[in-house]
């Protein structure tokens, strides 16, 4: 059967038992072969009629030509670094967050000296798939190349918001968040809506009860209390 190759012009393939890569080969003859890539670059893809094929341990690809074949290979320029030029414009996040990567300016260097723009990366977090409490920063990955951490503004803290739904909360408990040193960036706005975070507690956050949050006009609907007997915040709580 015929063999074809096509390889790239910054690979080099040698045939295991062949001084030369071999056009034509008996049936059920296995080819097992090896690539070493230039300076620089790296192998991307290597294929017989479409198939992909994986190097061993070793670093051999072995194909079993039982009809006409032909063996492509691949390369692509390796890359050495990746560094975030300008950070996003949002530095502060919350638990259960991810990167809003506006603003953002990656850049990847590669083995033979040339740099570009990427868009196409993807963060990696201290743990999971999004900014978990105490987290301090993130990393751009390209390629399985990893940045360096990207430092945030702040270590990630809960936030949580309360929202009376067109309802009043009662200025008491407003009151009583403020009084408590762990809580911070307490808000309320012209909505009523509530929103305080925290590093850690080291005791419960009383949720509003039934008393403090009132609707006010007749027909509407009334709190009556949290699900599942629910009244407070606990200390261990980690998710916004």
């Amino acid at each position: 059967y015929a063999v074809t190759w096509n390889v790239s012009e910054n690979a080099t393939v040698t045939v295991t038992d062949h001084d030369e890569l071999p056009s034509e080969v008996a049936e059920g003859t296995t080819l097992t072969f090896q690539v070493a890539s230039n300076s620089g670059y790296e192998v991307d893809s290597a294929r017989a009629n479409d198939r992909t094929l994986r190097a061993d341990k070793e670093g051999n690809y072995s194909v079993d030509v039982k009809a006409d074949t032909t063996i492509e290979v691949e390369t692509i320029e390796q890359v050495s670094s990746v560094t975030v030029k300008t950070n996003p414009t949002t530095m502060t996040y919350y638990a259960g967050e991810k990167v809003d990567t506006d603003g953002m300016v990656v850049e990847e260097a590669y083995g033979s000296g040339r740099t570009a723009a990427e868009t196409d990366y993807s963060i990696v977090y201290e743990s999971g798939s999004a900014f978990a409490l105490g987290d301090t920063s993130f990393s751009v990955r390209f390629r399985g190349v990893d940045s360096d951490p990207v430092q945030l503004s702040a270590p990630v803290e809960v936030k949580i918001t309360i929202d009376p739904n067109g309802g009043e909360i009662a200025a008491d408990y407003v009151a009583a968040l403020e009084a408590n040193d762990e809580l911070h960036m307490i808000s309320s706005d012209d909505a009523d809506v509530i929103a305080f975070s925290y590093a850690s507690l080291t005791e419960n956050v009383a949720l509003p009860t039934a008393e403090q949050w009132s609707r006010g006009t007749e027909g509407d609907y009334i709190f009556t209390g949290w699900s599942n007997g629910v009244t407070e915040i606990a200390a261990d709580n980690e998710s916004s």
